[in-house]
């Protein structure tokens, strides 16, 4: 029994080792600064959040293999909430940031994805670790919730959310950028969403 007991213990220790590798006990801290102005390449998407991971792996892949532009950093741009509307229903769009990328290459870039910039705007900012797709899993757990508190308590409307994948510095950024209008976010989606 004592040796159950011992393995029992050294399991969960691993477990919990393990998920505090991928951020598990990193602090939820929201700040606002400014962010952007990002250049996106992305793909729209209807349906469960979780399915715009491989979207962003498919735009990055394509870029660099088709385009040879490396993104170090992905993104999902997340617009409804999934308690309140069906999985089914769940607008978002995904894929890859992309910088000091010339203007010539940008356009050519526009024949074979959806490409727009994403202004610079005042945002509400947390920071937590990326060590992989359980960062992702876990950051959205911890950080949603916080969220929503934080933007109730200083009484801003909620936006879409945008998470910044940056895994050269190994960071999820979970953003909120509340100064942006309504017309950008749609102007995203385009007329068929």
């Amino acid at each position: 029994m004592r040796r159950m007991v011992t393995i029992i213990g050294i399991v969960a220790a691993v477990v919990v080792l393990g998920l505090a590798y991928y951020g598990l006990f990193a602090p939820v801290v929201f700040e606002e600064k400014e962010m952007g102005p990002y250049v996106l390449v992305y793909e729209k998407h209807l349906g469960e959040y979780k399915k715009t991971a491989s979207i962003v792996d498919n735009v990055s892949s394509k870029l660099l293999g088709e385009e040879g532009v490396f993104a170090g950093k992905g993104f999902g741009l997340f617009y409804d909430n999934p308690k309140t509307v069906e999985t089914a229903n769940l607008r978002s769009i995904a894929g890859c940031i992309v910088e000091n990328v010339p203007d010539d290459k940008i356009k050519r870039l526009k024949d074979n994805f959806l490409v727009a910039e994403f202004p610079g705007a005042q945002c509400v900012v947390a920071e937590l670790p990326y060590k992989g797709y359980i960062s992702i899993i876990l950051g959205t757990l911890r950080a949603y919730p916080k969220l929503a508190e934080y933007m109730q308590a200083h009484q801003y409307a909620m936006v879409p959310v945008m998470e910044i994948y940056d895994k050269p510095n190994s960071k999820i950024f979970y953003v909120v950028p509340y100064t942006v209008g309504p017309y950008t976010f749609e102007n995203l989606l385009g007329p068929s969403s």
